[in-house]
């Protein structure tokens, strides 16, 4: 009993942050001069062997969540039909501007997901971003083949903007999104910092219990690693 109030106290006191596990990867096709980018590993996949034609990776990416976290919002994409002179797609992370684009532009833009990932947004007026995310601009060519880049390069921004793209987003720099600004490699998540206690202490784990009699696995997975880290993709 005592052992369970212990966890129940520490549950109650410690949020549990999580970190970013997705990778949204950017492409670019010089024939149509569009970009286009996903978080979905297969749908990289077929960009990358070629079964879709003239899409290659930028090398540009950003971080995200694939479920929502305390924090973010889910990001909807649309298509842009052919048949309305389109072929191209739109994101956002605010779910007004996406019930926007579904009611004006129903007969155009076709809403694909409601939530293709989880990402942080910025303030609308000032498009400032949370602390700890790095802002995601959105430009915008001004073609009749509408197509948007999201990027978190400033440089890129103002390149694209010297080549006659205009910004949009929320506040002076045309923000969109807000992603995590420190990469964590998922292929090497630490297994243990060692933050345990026999006696309540800030920033570790109070563990009522000393000696542990219970079974668990005798045989490492191949996602641990040598260095005590393990592969969490």
């Amino acid at each position: 009993v005592s052992a369970l109030l212990c966890a129940l106290a520490l549950s109650a006191r410690v949020a549990w942050a999580h970190a970013p596990d997705a990778t949204v990867i950017e492409f670019h096709n010089a024939s149509l001069g569009h970009y286009f980018m996903t978080a979905s590993a297969s749908e990289a996949a077929v960009l990358d062997a070629g079964v879709k034609q003239g899409w290659v990776r930028t090398g540009a990416s950003f971080l995200a969540y694939a479920t929502t976290e305390a924090g973010t919002q889910p990001v909807c994409r649309f298509y842009g039909l052919p048949a309305a002179g389109l072929d191209s797609h739109f994101y956002s992370a605010f779910p007004t501007e996406c019930a926007e684009v579904l009611l004006k532009f129903a007969g155009a833009w076709q809403l694909e997901s409601s939530d293709i990932f989880s990402i942080a947004v910025p303030d609308k007026a000032a498009g400032a971003c949370p602390a700890g995310t790095t802002p995601v601009y959105r430009v915008w060519n001004g073609r009749a083949d509408s197509n948007h880049r999201y990027t978190a390069s400033s440089g890129v921004r103002a390149a694209m903007i010297a080549q006659g793209w205009m910004p949009e987003g929320y506040g002076p720099l045309g923000v969109a999104m807000c992603a995590p600004a420190s990469a964590v490699d998922l292929t090497r998540v630490p297994m243990g910092d060692g933050k345990l206690s026999t006696s309540p202490k800030v920033g570790h784990v109070w563990s009522c219990a000393t000696t542990f009699n219970g079974g668990g696995a005798f045989v490492d997975g191949p996602w641990i690693r040598g260095d005590g880290t393990w592969d969490r993709t």
